[in-house]
């Protein structure tokens, strides 16, 4: 469980309380959190629980999603993190205290132009990416969890085609944006239409935005899924197949 503060202008906008394992923050209503302004994307950024933790995860955002004034794809969160997205920032409050970590930054700079966003040019932002560009991070070793021993890897079938992409990623984006991993096509088929987590029990599936939800083994999903062996993911006329292998 976590609870967000939602502040705009050192003031409190709205307070959240969690007790779920995904939460969604974006501009659009059907988000967890909804942000209503341009600078931020329709879909932004989600919030994941894995086993050590939860993880804040950046959507190919137009803006970029900040934790305590970095740049980040993808970050566990500690407690009293400050999450800035767009001109708002969001605190995140744990009610079970893990303990600070060191922060794994992914400094690759996202863009995209997702549902018409304003691109922000503000004083903040600026100050936030010379910060980051400042900052010399020391690299941090990987620590070896259960997740390390499940290999998953999709495989996109297109007529007699197949094309391999084995999952080393803690998130990978599916969808027809130019920053996906793996960019399938559609006219109803969003820019971020599904997000593949890696997590301790394996990976886990999501739809993100689009009209087009994706199905697994013909059944649409409205969660988070457990992805299994064999499993078949279409989305649009696209198909995937997942096959996981264990090792150790």
């Amino acid at each position: 469980m976590f609870d967000i503060v939602l502040k705009l202008n050192d003031n409190v906008v709205d307070e959240y309380s969690f007790d779920k394992d995904l939460v969604t923050i974006g501009r659009r209503d059907d988000n967890d959190i909804h942000i209503d302004n341009q600078a931020v994307s329709s879909h932004h950024a989600k919030i994941v629980k894995e086993d050590d933790g939860f993880y804040i995860y950046d959507l190919n955002s137009l803006n970029g999603t900040f934790v305590n004034n970095r740049r980040v794809s993808t970050l566990r969160l500690v407690n009293n993190a400050e999450i800035t997205i767009g001109k708002h920032v969001l605190v995140y409050k744990s009610l079970v205290e893990l303990g600070d970590v060191p922060e794994e930054i992914d400094d690759a700079v996202l863009a995209d132009s997702f549902h018409d966003t304003m691109i922000l040019d503000t004083k903040r932002q600026r100050e936030l990416l010379g910060q980051q560009k400042q900052a010399a991070l020391a690299p941090t070793a990987a620590t070896p969890t259960a997740e390390n021993r499940i290999k998953g890897l999709l495989t996109v079938i297109s007529g007699d085609n197949r094309k391999e992409f084995p999952l080393t990623k803690k998130m990978t984006v599916i969808g027809k944006a130019d920053q996906a991993d793996i960019k399938i096509g559609g006219l109803f088929v969003g820019g971020t239409a599904a997000v593949i987590s890696s997590r301790g029990k394996g990976y886990f599936i999501s739809h993100s935005e689009g009209m087009t939800k994706p199905k697994v083994n013909g059944k649409t999903i409205s969660d988070m899924v457990r992805l299994s062996d064999g499993d078949l993911i279409k989305i649009g006329s696209a198909q995937i197949q997942y096959n996981e292998t264990i090792e150790g």
